[in-house]
């Protein structure tokens, strides 16, 4: 996919989240998004996995079932670092997988209407891989991206749009109202939290006054950071740090 192609009409792909993925999805351009995902383990990973296949040098004997497990896992480490088991590895893979979704999605609905739709491949999985695209592994359990989905797809007509979650130590990000939405003056709330949930800051907006930057600075280099934005009874969080 070129992202900034103006002739893109219906398209298919991209499968995976990068180390560019904002910047690329900031700049997109498409009639219909038609087929696209992001991979992420399910729960339950570990059942179609030999044991410590995370160390395991040769993947073949697990392909039928992990055909994604070595190209996700890869990925991630890069983000988190090494993870000692499977299981400790499920939760931040399916992060993963749930921010690139949310932010692809979010963007889409920003450009509404000249993007006219967003079809993420897949909801359901029919095969028992243990990494996937879908929002929901073989036995019919919900990613952390299914619920991720369902809240970009809301009537949460306010999202966040900014180049990159990580920060050295001023950051910004732009506030913005959803393209196939109309404009309203209600208000909603967007709040910046520290790990130990502390608020650092609190902003009360409107709507009609977006799109509206916002900008702060990380005190520690160790801090993960949460924007909540909170609107229609729908609350939204996304995770910087530096």
């Amino acid at each position: 996919l070129e992202f900034d192609n103006p002739n893109n009409h219906d398209v298919h792909s991209p499968w995976e989240y990068y180390p560019d993925h904002y910047e690329n999805y900031n700049k997109l351009r498409l009639l219909l998004h038609s087929e696209f995902g992001v991979s992420g383990p399910s729960a339950s990973t570990a059942l179609f996995l030999k044991k410590n296949v995370s160390g395991a040098p040769n993947w073949n004997s697990n392909y039928h079932h992990a055909e994604y497990w070595y190209h996700s896992q890869k990925r991630d480490v890069e983000y988190f670092g090494k993870f000692e088991t499977t299981d400790e590895y499920v939760p931040y893979g399916q992060w993963i997988q749930a921010e690139g979704l949310r932010y692809a999605i979010e963007t889409e609905r920003r450009l509404a209407p000249y993007a006219s739709g967003s079809m993420v491949w897949q909801v359901n999985e029919p095969w028992p891989n243990s990494d996937n695209t879908c929002l929901m592994d073989y036995f019919g359990n919900p990613k952390m991206a299914y619920y991720w989905i369902k809240k970009a797809f809301s009537d949460c007509n306010v999202s966040l749009r900014f180049e990159r979650n990580s920060w050295k130590k001023e950051f910004w990000a732009e506030v913005c109202i959803q393209g196939d939405m109309s404009v309203t003056d209600e208000e909603f709330k967007v709040a910046i939290y520290n790990s130990d949930g502390k608020c650092l800051k609190e902003y009360a907006m409107n709507c009609k006054n977006l799109p509206c930057k916002i900008e702060g600075e990380f005190e520690d280099k160790n801090e993960i950071y949460l924007i909540r934005i909170s609107h229609r009874g729908i609350d939204k969080e996304y995770y910087f740090s530096s």
